[in-house]
């Protein structure tokens, strides 16, 4: 990170979901967008992203570890029913790099615009890469 950045790290010696940081409040209201950055680091992690609301339904992204590197993937959780899409493979993740996560809540049905297309959904999920690797 760069001297005036700071960071919530995670860290886990357990090979299990008990390590968990989240917002105290269900805050996020039509319209809303969440921004984060994050990188993946160590050959075995497994991270979890994105919003949640109080049923325990989730939309955000799921890093998984696919060889030599990570799998990024898209997640649902609706009713206890998980859903992952590729969004990025093994081949071209890059580990120990930020990325840069906006999600879109966009509860009206309202149509949205996403790379000039328009679109009506829930939640838009917009998914960068930062300019620069961390050494």
């Amino acid at each position: 990170m760069g001297v005036n950045e700071s960071a919530l790290e995670s860290v886990s010696s357990t090979a299990d979901w008990t390590t968990v940081s989240n917002r105290s409040a269900y805050s996020l209201t039509d319209g809303d967008v969440m921004y984060t950055q994050f990188q993946v680091s160590g050959a075995n992690t497994q991270a979890q992203l994105g919003v949640e609301n109080s049923s325990g339904d989730f939309f955000g992204i799921y890093a998984v570890p696919n060889g030599s590197s990570h799998n990024l993937n898209m997640r649902s959780i609706t009713s206890g029913v998980t859903t992952d899409t590729l969004l990025i493979p093994a081949s071209s993740f890059k580990r120990d790099t930020l990325y840069m996560l906006m999600i879109f809540v966009n509860l009206d049905g309202k149509e949205l615009f996403e790379f000039g297309k328009r679109i009506t959904r829930q939640f838009l999920l917009n998914l960068q890469l930062r300019s620069h690797s961390l050494v």
